[in-house]
């Protein structure tokens, strides 16, 4: 079942730079290997389910890298309201029109600090966003100021293991614009205060992982 339909992702990949879309995935989406389409909706549907277990219906969450808005749906039925943040919002405005989803605000990353609340956010989402900043230091530090006591953040990262880069080249996708793997980052995020809860492996465990799906709980100290 597709989450968002191929004519629409065409349509926003149309507003868009190879290199934006590239980044939202939406190739990956759109990817003529079955396999490849799979492992993007399940990564997908992996952050759709923990939304729906720490769903709460006078909350807010926060999509930070939105992309094209593709948890939109599902975290606006979870949630009162839900900030989308990312550089380019014209995908993520395209698919809050044709849902009519009345609760998603978008915004601009350099806003977050006059629009939303310290401690407000119930759940963070950041699905594949992380690996492309060398300094994560500033974005964790923002997403703890944003934070309610015991807040999910909830994170999807590339492993960059052997496995992964095969599947990259197998895959027709080119470039080395990772700048951190999944230890890596996972390692930063618990040292920001961030407690591991559990981790998912996709599409298979341990060196068959391309992908980690991640939860923490943010912590005071």
């Amino acid at each position: 079942m597709e989450i968002i339909p191929k004519s629409l992702l065409l349509e926003m990949a149309s507003y868009l730079s190879e290199e934006e879309a590239a980044e939202m995935a939406i190739p990956s989406y759109l990817h003529k290997n079955p396999l490849m389409r799979w492992m993007a909706n399940r990564r997908i549907r992996t952050l759709i389910e923990w939304l729906n277990i720490y769903k709460n219906p006078f909350g807010a969450a926060l999509d930070y890298g939105c992309g094209v808005g593709i948890l939109f749906q599902a975290a606006s039925a979870a949630f009162q309201t839900v900030y989308g943040v990312d550089l380019v919002l014209k995908p993520a405005e395209m698919l809050i029109a044709a849902y009519d989803l009345k609760n998603v605000e978008l915004l601009p990353p350099d806003s977050m600090k006059t629009k939303i609340e310290d401690a407000s956010i119930e759940v963070i989402i950041c699905g594949e966003v992380l690996e492309h900043i060398q300094d994560i230091s500033s974005i964790l530090n923002e997403f703890r100021r944003v934070s309610k006591p015991d807040a999910h953040l909830l994170v999807t990262l590339p492993t960059e293991n052997l496995l992964y880069r095969f599947g990259r080249k197998l895959s027709g996708f080119e470039g080395d614009y990772h700048l951190l793997d999944a230890r890596k980052i996972h390692e930063r995020i618990t040292r920001a205060n961030f407690k591991f809860v559990q981790r998912k492996y996709i599409p298979l465990y341990g060196p068959c992982a391309i992908y980690w799906a991640l939860d923490y709980i943010h912590t005071k100290s």
